[in-house]
């Protein structure tokens, strides 16, 4: 379900070959459904204290932001969309994320030099999100619809 490998949607390296700063803004597309998605969005948002990231749930945009991907696929994975830029999916978009989050940037250039490992690891940890759901407390949950709902867009 990816757009490209995540290493060209990630951060870009210059002309000359050094890494350019993160993208200013990065929308974040998540299942809204998902209590293990919301908490680890909250998560990420919390790291993200340069405020780059922006979530919206994937329920509210398929048919605008995420409109050229499969109505079948769009759900099956979280998504990432810099401004002017196409929307990236699964591994790319976990890619272009840790590129964006200070604290995360050295993962990020990883990823994105392993793409086929970020993405089967993606999906390692996405297939098995009901799982991971059910470790987490609902009180951690519900801490994180707040803090996702407070630095949502809509």
């Amino acid at each position: 379900m990816t757009s490209g490998t995540g290493a060209e949607n990630a951060v870009p390296a210059s002309s000359s070959g050094r890494r350019r700063t993160p993208p200013a803004g990065v929308t974040v597309y998540y299942d809204g459904d998902c209590g293990f998605c919301i908490w680890t969005v909250a998560l990420l948002l919390r790291l993200d204290r340069a405020r780059r990231m922006t979530p919206a749930a994937i329920q509210d945009r398929i048919d605008t932001d995420l409109a050229g991907i499969p109505a079948e696929r769009v759900l099956t994975s979280f998504h990432a969309r810099s401004a002017g830029a196409p929307p990236v999916s699964a591994g790319a978009a976990l890619t272009l994320l840790l590129s964006t989050i200070g604290p995360l940037r050295p993962l990020g250039r990883l990823s994105a030099m392993a793409p086929r490992f970020t993405e089967r690891a993606y999906f390692w940890v996405a297939d098995r999100r009901g799982q991971w759901a059910r470790l987490i407390p609902e009180r951690f949950k519900r801490t994180a619809r707040a803090v996702v709902a407070a630095r949502s867009d809509r």
